[in-house]
């Protein structure tokens, strides 16, 4: 009978175990119902084993809940770290935005990798990251921007030096060749200027202005049609008169009054040596007054001979230019008498004519010219100042 009792008992127990682990299994991935029912059919079963040791059934089904509580427990740490990861992940997404708002880029990269690391699944962290790569993006867009603006402005500044050095070098009656050379290396820097930065006012304006100048020193020189085509290299509208004045030296010009006439004379090919035979008077010019400028002018006879064309010094005129004013004085002739004085034509080892300065004139008396020339000037200036 006692025995028969304790039967019935873990039966009663056995039962009651059943019951429980169905609510176990109904309760899916609710793991704390899965974990109290799992408890409630171990105690259940503990009872059983009591009231009967022997029974295989209540040993085999005590195994089973207890390797199911030992999954649900793993299940629960399994849990409970990934929601500790995805709150660190939580924290370093937030982080990212923070540093993205400051404009740290690489940090805010950093802490958004670190975020998906914690969670993969982490919605704001790859948001994050998408926006890191677009602003990055646009950063190196605008850097690349400033430093294309920073080399055009180092091409327009470096254009300026070319530019004023042509001008010096056209002023001091440098050899045509290096005037161009030293205007074609203002007007490169400025066209690379602008294909770096189409928007530089300044480039855009230097470059028409320079190529209007060096258009009117290439039709003094004589090459008209080369004039031609660096306006149109410097974009400026041909149709447009514009009056540009030659760059000559602001307080003291000597210029040759017949280059067109000898030019065609010489089909062209030639050119005319500077003169340094008034450098004395044009800095006196200069430290007087910067208003007027003189311009003293060379005069020369073409004289055909056979198969030869003999050029001679025959004079200097001089004129006053009032830049204030806008007046130009009555010439003032200096002539050569005693003449004919031949200007010699020389060849250079570059194969260039040059016809030498008048004061090199064979048999003339340069220096009583120029001293008559000094008097002169000196006496305009004097009235003028009064």
């Amino acid at each position: 009978e006692v025995a028969a009792l304790a039967a019935g008992v873990g039966e009663a127990h056995l039962a009651a175990a059943r019951r429980e682990l169905e609510v176990a299994q109904a309760a899916g991935e609710d793991l704390a119902a899965r974990r109290a029912a799992l408890e409630r059919a171990r105690v259940a079963l503990a009872e059983a084993q009591r009231a009967d040791p022997a029974s295989e059934v209540v040993r085999a089904a005590l195994a089973r809940v207890l390797v199911e509580q030992g999954q649900v427990a793993e299940l629960e740490q399994a849990r409970g770290l990934r929601a500790r990861q995805r709150e660190q992940g939580r924290a370093r997404s937030a982080e990212g935005r923070r540093l993205l708002e400051a404009g740290d880029l690489d940090g805010a990269r950093r802490a958004f990798e670190q975020a998906l690391g914690f969670d993969g699944t982490d919605d704001a962290a790859q948001e994050g990251l998408v926006e890191v790569y677009h602003r990055a993006q646009e950063l190196r867009r605008r850097e690349a921007e400033a430093a294309r603006r920073a080399h055009a402005d180092e091409l327009v500044a470096r254009a300026l030096g070319d530019h004023e050095r042509a001008r010096a070098l056209y002023a001091r009656g440098q050899p045509p060749g290096e005037v161009r050379e030293a205007y074609l290396a203002a007007l490169e820097a400025l066209r690379q200027a602008l294909f770096l930065d189409p928007a530089h006012a300044e480039a855009a304006g230097q470059l028409q202005g320079v190529a209007r100048e060096l258009s009117a020193v290439l039709v003094d020189q004589g090459n008209p049609d080369l004039a031609q085509f660096v306006l149109r290299l410097g974009g400026v509208d041909t149709t447009e008169v514009v009056r540009v004045e030659l760059p000559r030296d602001p307080h003291l010009a000597v210029v040759e009054a017949d280059q067109v006439n000898v030019r065609a004379a010489f089909q062209g090919g030639i050119q005319f040596a500077p003169t340094e035979a008034f450098d004395k008077l044009r800095a006196w010019v200069r430290s007087q007054s910067d208003r007027y400028r003189f311009v003293i002018e060379v005069r020369t006879e073409i004289t055909p001979r056979g198969a030869q064309t003999l050029l001679h010094a025959t004079g200097l005129r001089i004129r006053m230019e009032d830049r204030v004013a806008g007046t130009v004085s009555a010439p003032v002739d200096v002539r050569f008498e005693g003449g004919p004085y031949l200007r010699p034509v020389v060849v250079t080892p570059q194969g260039h004519r040059v016809v030498r300065a008048f004061h090199h004139a064979q048999g003339l008396d340069a220096q009583r010219h120029v001293r008559q020339v000094e008097g002169i000037v000196q006496g305009m200036l004097q009235r003028a100042k009064r």
